[in-house]
């Protein structure tokens, strides 16, 4: 059953003066995603798996209390906490002059700044188009030979 509105990352992010839109910080993302499923999703069981097998077309999933589920489906959410990465090399820089796209909140706090991104994937593009959008003069740094 869908949630009742009011419960969009919108609804969550206005009235905590946060941006409504995607890239966030994880920890807001977390909280959005915990925040919704305290509203909507009483159901919730937390446990840990163990385990995954297919058994023919289906699946069994064994969880740490020893009950054995079946599922038709499996969806694995691990969340992004484990992602985010800052370069060895930049880890000596004062920490307001480096950050993680998952750690910005608000890309209206870098209007005016020229902002030096490095990486190549879905986060990085974002995080200069976003920035762009927001008055800050992004410039995208890459390894690779081509970005797609």
């Amino acid at each position: 059953m869908p949630a009742a509105g009011g419960f969009t990352f919108a609804d969550y992010n206005a009235p905590r003066g946060l941006e409504t839109f995607e890239p966030c910080s994880i920890r807001n993302f977390v909280d959005y995603g915990l925040w919704f499923a305290e509203q909507n999703v009483n159901w919730v069981e937390k446990i840990d798996v163990v385990s995954v097998h297919r058994h023919g077309r289906r699946f069994c999933v064994e969880l740490a209390s020893g009950e054995l589920v079946g599922a038709s489906c499996v969806v694995v959410a691990t969340g992004l906490a484990g992602y985010a990465r800052i370069p060895q090399e930049l880890l000596a820089l004062a920490p307001d002059l480096v950050t993680h796209t998952s750690a910005i909140e608000r890309f209206s706090d870098f209007e005016g700044a020229e902002v030096a991104i490095i990486g190549a994937c879905q986060s990085a593009l974002e995080a200069a188009a976003l920035l762009r959008e927001a008055g800050a003069q992004p410039q995208l740094f890459a390894r690779k030979p081509l970005i797609r």
